[in-house]
């Protein structure tokens, strides 16, 4: 999408190669929108995400088949509001990652998730799931309403305001909230 345009796609996309989808320009309402699912062909695949503008996914990625690994680079916005961002592989977000619904990100082969820049969640419960795979998500800036993991190894979270950990299981943990940490259910470790 070029310069400050606005463009939507509400078709499923599936992917047959790796591929890359760009937006430039931030502002208001500029962006790319995804609307339907994004998935895989038989073949996981990688997506990444260019240019400095704002991707929103609208639908379920990776639901039917996972993708390889997703992706991002600085200075962008990936928006999630279908719910589901499930890859094989890594998902690495150097962007603002914003919740527009609560959302599942996890990888099926141990992949790690790491979010270098913001997390909004916007009220959303986040839920983890990486297996054998490691979460990273320390910036300052975060504002995570709820996360549950499902599964992880080591996971690493740090939120500029409240946050609150529902039932979880992984092997370490490391939480940091500037203001109310919360235990909204039982956390299982089983590391050292």
């Amino acid at each position: 999408v070029g310069n400050d345009v606005t463009a939507s796609y509400a078709g499923a996309v599936t992917l047959t190669g790796d591929a890359q989808v760009s937006s430039t320009g931030n502002g208001a309402g500029v962006g790319l929108t995804l609307g339907g699912p994004v998935d895989s062909d038989a073949t996981p695949r990688s997506l990444t995400q260019t240019g400095n503008g704002r991707v929103t996914f609208a639908g379920a990625v990776g639901a039917t088949n996972p993708l390889a690994s997703l992706t991002t680079g600085a200075g962008q916005v990936t928006r999630v509001e279908g719910g589901q961002i499930r890859t094989a592989g890594d998902q690495t977000y150097a962007s603002r990652l914003a919740l527009g619904a609560a959302t599942t990100l996890s990888t099926t082969a141990g992949g790690d998730i790491t979010v270098t820049g913001r997390v909004d969640g916007n009220a959303n419960v986040l839920n983890l799931a990486t297996g054998a795979g490691n979460v990273t998500m320390t910036n300052a800036l975060n504002d995570f309403a709820t996360v549950a993991v499902t599964s992880a190894n080591t996971v690493a979270l740090a939120d500029a305001n409240d946050l609150t950990l529902n039932s979880s299981n992984f092997g370490t943990l490391t939480a940091t909230a500037a203001s109310t940490l919360t235990l909204g259910g039982a956390l299982t470790a089983t590391g050292a």
